[in-house]
């Protein structure tokens, strides 16, 4: 509660609770940990906010939860708490599955374990193993890049040692991060989705991935381009690039090709929907929410969203009966298979490759292997087509 009220503080928000039973009973797996249990957690706080050690601020409104901050003589035993003294605690399982209760909220899924789920848990506990002798750090990270708000609150959050103490050296900071461990995350069945999450790459800034290290030493960053589109592609038995040289399933504006970063996201809306109609709502939301994409179209109207969507099966008639049919989780699936076993090939070298959904950072040293790997892995799953990797 200590730790966690530390980190709260370090991004100067109140600790938010969850304090309905039921959310305890649903969410019991053998990734939470044994004291995380609605009489625990709630009796600690009760009899804290009765002796005066913290501020109270109650639920507005059913989405939001009851948040807690720490005052008196326990906000001077927060202070106490040292970052490098703060951990992760290793996950008792890193095979999950989500579903969705009466309610509509995400909660693990409890499960009798199988073949395969076993056999995956068995490699991502050696793979996490192989995580927690690295170090991963920013190596060189310039004055810039720490002090954007979105990086400085990461760095806040994940640096083992306080932001105030580490010093530049001719103008650059290394700052060494927390350990992480990385678990697979399914839908509803161990045949949905099973991507991977809870790494510290998982959530991190784009521009800092650029700039990690591990072991002391400078990494690169490769991912598989238009992974989606052209999966689909592939498991249709059609290689676009026969038609179409250097095809790229989101540049539906060749003329355009700045809009390229409108498509990709349009896309996977008429992936991950079943109907045109909850397409164009899911695409106004994303429009308003991205300040990227509003700078790249007029507006956010019904005929904008409209044509975005024909523009796009007109550029990809191969695949236009994949959309509108929500095989994101398919997708997903077969994504991650490939992601494990790229994973799991460099662990077994003692080489550590970090993960996010199609992209892989690894040492400088081995940029080529890892090109190659991801070739023969996804030729593996779709044999006879090939990726295009950046």
């Amino acid at each position: 509660l200590l730790v966690n009220f530390k980190l709260a503080k370090r991004t100067n928000i109140y600790l938010a609770v969850h304090r309905r039973n039921q959310f305890y009973q649903n969410s019991r797996s053998k990734a939470s940990p044994e004291y995380q249990t609605y009489k625990i957690v709630t009796s600690v706080l009760d009899e804290l906010k009765k002796k005066g050690f913290v501020t109270k601020q109650p639920a507005i409104a059913h989405a939001h939860l009851t948040t807690y901050k720490p005052i008196g003589n326990l906000k001077l035993e927060v202070k106490k708490v040292q970052n490098k003294d703060i951990i992760t605690s290793r996950p008792g399982t890193f095979v999950i599955i989500h579903i969705k209760n009466s309610k509509g909220k995400t909660v693990d899924k409890k499960f009798n374990p199988t073949y395969f789920s076993k056999k995956i848990n068995k490699e991502l506990s050696s793979y996490n193993d192989l995580r927690e002798k690295k170090e991963i750090s920013f190596g060189s990270l310039s004055n810039a890049l720490l002090q954007t708000p979105k990086n400085l609150s990461f760095i806040i959050q994940h640096s083992i040692d306080d932001i105030k103490t580490i010093k530049s050296i001719n103008g650059k900071y290394k700052i060494v991060l927390r350990n992480s461990y990385l678990v697979r995350i399914y839908n509803d069945t161990l045949k949905k989705s099973g991507r991977f999450y809870r790494g510290i790459e998982s959530n991190m800034p784009s521009e800092l991935r650029k700039e990690i290290y591990i072991d002391g030493r400078p990494t690169v960053e490769l991912d598989y381009s238009a992974h989606h589109p052209r999966m689909l592609y592939h498991m249709r038995k059609i290689e676009p690039n026969a038609t179409y040289t250097n095809f790229d399933p989101y540049n539906a504006e060749p003329n355009n090709p700045h809009k390229r970063n409108a498509y990709k996201p349009t896309f996977m809306i008429c992936a991950n929907n079943t109907d045109r109609t909850s397409a164009l709502k899911a695409l106004w939301k994303e429009i308003n929410c991205s300040i990227e994409l509003k700078n790249l179209l007029p507006d956010n109207s019904n005929a904008t969203r409209n044509l975005l969507i024909d523009n796009l099966i007109s550029h990809n008639p191969g695949i236009k009966d994949d959309l509108f049919k929500k095989k994101c989780y398919i997708l997903m699936n077969k994504d991650s298979e490939i992601a494990h076993n790229i994973l799991m090939h460099f662990a077994k070298l003692k080489i550590l490759v970090l993960c996010v959904h199609d992209s892989f950072i690894i040492d400088k040293l081995f940029e080529k292997d890892l090109n190659q790997v991801m070739i023969d892995e996804y030729e593996k799953v779709f044999p006879g087509f090939y990726p295009i990797i950046k």
